[in-house]
This record gives structure tokens, sequence and C-alpha cells, in this order.
């Protein structure tokens, strides 16, 4: 029941802020959306001394929000018209999928379906078990869960129990303490329900574009690849952030290209969750900053760019205020100011970047397949400037996260820590769907597909 009062409440919170989204990306974004919203009112019980082990007041607060905004939208909108138009939608989802019923997309969608529902069965019954959780993620959780507040005793001086990963911003841990709080025996479900959500996202931006088949061949290729579904089964924060960023991103692509507000408006408010999952998803919202304002200064609009910035800043410091002035941790720089160029530090650092990024048995075929569809589109950039946009979204944003990495305070050399091949190499999730878009709708797919695989 618990996790039904999430999806409602993302359901109803992206009709409201965004109705003219796609029926089947409402659905896909509404689980994220509602575990994001979730953790902000955890954070905000827990601001004003409620104690986070009454659980049952979490769904409560849920709902509250969940009726406000029904009849907001019940008095926005005639409740005949409001019932039809929904009728109507559900109707064309309906008639789309069986008027596709053909038997390779049928194959295609069947084996996206059987892996998720093999990802969530396993996760949902399998016990927390890797170091970053236990250490971090799930040990907060579950002692939220058992003392009622963040600041808890993991952080007490005389005994310090935390980790670096227990200070990462909360929205992972306070959903894990969410599941076990409506008696699931392990906090993997959520991760892996995110992973159900980027299937059903994914395909419906991709739907944007190109044909159902397409849409389910490239879906397939993105769920399976390797290190992202075996992360998806466990108690990890980067599934999670990987959903919020390249969602986000895609959707914030999409307003671009079609002067969408209503994407726009769904791409902010995942980049806005992406901030209290992981520290560097900062990189990733500085980028989807600038992109945005790119795109108000050539439309002419700046208030939608000036609210983004405002509120992620607010959402930012909201956590890292909290950890200074209400835990009392000290944690260790892991970054330096670069003074000098080191050339050899950044080609050993490169040679690594380059074993990881083109290593097949964790990522498959999708960094192969995403640099040679690039190069045969080469001509097509320059003649129609195919997917420029979407180019500089990735390779920008991919090219900064290096960055981040060359700055961090190692020398890269061998017996330093493995920040290339343990953060980097899962930090790589965020970038695949960007890559599989990109290879899904460049011209050269969508010219085969639509012209000449259109079942």
């Amino acid at each position: 029941m618990g996790l039904l009062i999430v999806f409602l409440l993302g359901l109803i919170v992206v009709h409201t802020l965004a109705g003219n989204v796609s029926s089947l990306l409402k659905v896909g974004v509404a689980l994220p959306v509602g575990f994001g919203i979730n953790a902000f009112v955890m954070f905000g019980l827990d601001i004003i001394h409620v104690p986070l082990y009454y659980v049952s007041i979490v769904p409560g607060m849920d709902a509250i929000i969940i009726l406000m905004l029904a009849v907001y939208l019940f008095y926005r909108t005639s409740p005949l018209v409001y019932l039809l138009e929904w009728r109507l939608r559900l109707g064309q989802v309906i008639d789309g999928l069986l008027s596709r019923f053909h038997p390779a997309w049928v194959l295609l969608a069947g084996a996206v379906i059987w892996l998720v529902c093999a990802v969530v069965a396993q996760a949902f019954f399998w016990p927390v078990f890797i170091y970053d959780s236990i250490t971090g993620f799930d040990f907060v959780a579950k002692t939220v869960l058992s003392e009622g507040t963040l600041n808890n005793s993991i952080f007490d001086p005389q005994y310090p129990l935390y980790t670096l990963r227990s200070v990462y911003p909360p929205l992972v841990a306070l959903n894990f303490a969410f599941m076990y709080g409506i008696g699931f025996s392990s906090s993997h479900g959520v991760v892996a329900l995110f992973y159900a959500s980027m299937a059903v996202s994914f395909y419906g931006v991709l739907r944007l574009y190109t044909t159902h088949f397409s849409a389910a061949l490239f879906t397939l290729l993105l769920i399976i690849t390797p290190e992202y579904a075996s992360f998806s089964i466990l108690s990890s924060s980067n599934p999670v952030c990987a959903y919020y960023v390249s969602i986000g991103l895609l959707c914030l692509y999409v307003a671009y290209e079609r002067d969408a507000a209503a994407y726009s408006t769904i791409g902010m408010l995942l980049i806005l969750f992406a901030l209290w999952t992981r520290p560097e998803a900062v990189v990733f919202a500085a980028f989807a900053g600038v992109f945005v304002l790119w795109t108000g200064i050539r439309k002419r609009a700046f208030v939608k760019p000036i609210v983004f910035g405002v509120v992620c800043l607010a959402v930012f410091a909201s956590w890292q205020l909290y950890v200074r002035l209400v835990l009392p941790v000290q944690l260790p720089e892991t970054t330096v100011p670069v003074a000098v160029f080191d050339t050899d530090k950044l080609l050993r650092m490169l040679e690594k970047v380059v074993d990881v990024t083109f290593n097949t048995r964790y990522y498959g075929v999708v960094v192969f397949l995403f640099f040679a569809v690039m190069v045969m589109n080469i001509r097509n950039m320059i003649v129609y400037k195919d997917r420029l946009a979407l180019l500089l979204l990735l390779c920008g944003g991919w090219a900064i996260y290096i960055l981040i990495f060359y700055a961090i305070d190692t020398d890269f050399k061998p017996g330093s820590t493995n920040w290339i091949e343990d953060a980097y190499r899962r930090g790589l999730f965020c970038f695949f769907p960007l890559m599989v878009f990109y290879v899904a709708v460049s011209r050269l797919s969508t010219k085969l597909f639509n012209q000449y695989l259109n079942f």
C-alpha cells in the first residue's frame, strides 16, 4: 500500500506540473518523483523533530498531498472534461500498443518485461551485502528507522561509526528507511523500482522520435548493460542517480528540441532530485543549468532558468548546511585545486578511463555502438546539424565529469585509490541512456527504422 501511495503521489504531481507530457512518460517517472517527494517529506518531519520511526505518518502526509492536488485538478478542469481526457489518452495508448503487436515487437517487449521482472524479483528477496551500503546508505536507513532521526548515534563524536557514504545526500537512505518501515525485509527494492522506471521512461521518450519496434530494441539494449543491470539488484545509489540525471537531461533536450515546456519542467524536477542522491550530481546539475540558460536565451525566456538555479542552490545547500550545522562530522577533502597542469597524471588517469570505458564486461557494446554511429553520422552532423545539441549535452557533461576525477587528490599510480575503477565506472551509468538515445534518434537510425524497418 505504501508503494502505491508513492506511485500515485508522483503521478499526480507530474500531471499537475506537466500535464502535456506523454502518458507513458508520466507512468515512468511517477515512482522516482514520488520517492523524491517522499524524501523531502521525511526530511521536513525530521527537521521539526517528528520521529521517523512512526513510518505510518509518511504515507499519511503523502496522501494529504495527493488529496490537495486532486481537489486542485478537480476545480481547475471540469470533471466531465477531465474524465473524458483521461479516457481518450488511455484509449490511444491501448490502441497504439494493440496496433503494434508485430512478432518482432512482441519478442523485444517481452524480453524487456522479463528482464525487469527478474531484476525486481531478485532485488526484493535478496539481502543487502555490498560494503558501500552496509557501511553507508542501508546502515543509515536502519538507524533512522530505529532512532527516528538522521542525527543519530552513527554520528556520535565519542563513538563515530559514519563513513563518507553516511553523509551522502539522504534521498536514497530515507527511502531505504521507508521501505523497511512499510514492512519490506530489504532495501534493494527501491533501486530495482528505479530500474523498472528507467525502462518505461526511456521507452516513453524514445517513442517521441521513433517507432515502437525501435523503442523496444534500444530500451532492451540499455537495460541489458551488464554493470547497470547488476547494480540495479543491489542497494546502491548509483542507478538512482543515473535515472534522475539521464532522464532529466533527456527531458531537457526534448524541451529544447521541440519547444515543449512540460518536458522542461519534468527535466528540471528530476535534476533537483538528483542533487539529493550523490555528491557528483552537482556536476550534472551545473551543466543542466547551463543548458537551461542557453535554451532560455535562445527563446528569450529567463524565468525558468532563474527559478531552476535558485531552487538547485536551495536544495544543494539544505543538505550541506544540515551536515555542517547539525551532524558533528568532519569529512576529508578528496579534491585539491590544480595549480599546475600535470600531464603525466592526466595521461595515467586517461589510460584508466579508456580501459574502463571500453570494457565490454562492464558495458557490453553500448560505448562501441555510440562511437561507431557518431563516426558514421559525421556527414549528417555537418550538413544537417543532426542532434548537435544532444551531443553537446552528452559529451560536454562527460568531459566535465572526467575533469572532476583529475582534480581528485591522487596520482593515479599503481596502489592508489581506485577512483576510476570504482567511482567512475559506476558514474558512467548516467551517460548510457544518452548514448543509446543518440544511437536511436540519429538521422541514420531514424531513416533505417522509420522507413525500412517500420513493421
